[in-house]
């Protein structure tokens, strides 16, 4: 039986459409299971807030659970490191902040981890300003008068002023 050309064009059809839904079907895979959130921080605070408040719309749209594991210590290095070391699959996320990728290089050593290499950005959660404030305490003034030179020097490692 010859084939017309209305046989082979669906025929073509059909198999451009099968490849491009196994392709599809392939990326639907993720997530297949929970999640985990680590946040650098204790229970409670504004960045554990956020976090949760991320996690549930997360768990919702990608209809997997995201379970948030606060990590709290050593200014975030314990949870940077735990996750830089976990598998690059997507199912370990870090709520990293200014002092994981910025602060933390600047005045330490022998991090177990890499600020640029060991973590993919995903995107921007939120914006927080930081302001030093103190009291008129003689006492706080000059343990702030002493410290103000280590201030300067590690910011300006970093490439920030400080006034």
């Amino acid at each position: 039986m010859a084939m017309t050309r209305f046989r082979f064009l669906s025929c073509l059809g059909a198999g451009a459409l099968a490849l491009g839904l196994h392709g599809l079907a392939l990326a639907q895979g993720y997530p297949e299971r929970p999640i985990k959130f680590v946040i650098p921080y204790a229970a409670g605070g504004a960045t554990d807030i956020l976090g949760r408040l991320l996690a549930s719309g997360l768990s919702e749209k990608l209809g997997q659970p995201v379970v948030v594991e606060n990590r709290p210590g050593a200014g975030t290095v314990l949870a940077a490191g735990q996750v830089a070391k976990a598998a690059p699959d997507g199912y370990t996320l870090l709520a990293g902040a200014s002092t994981t990728l910025t602060l933390n290089p600047a005045i330490r050593n022998n991090l177990p981890y890499d600020p640029v290499n060991s973590f993919t950005p995903l995107g921007l959660v939120a914006d927080m300003g930081l302001t030093p404030a103190w009291g008129n305490g003689e006492a706080l003034r000059s343990r702030v008068e002493r410290e103000l030179p280590l201030m300067r020097a590690v910011a300006a490692r970093a490439d920030i002023r400080v006034d």
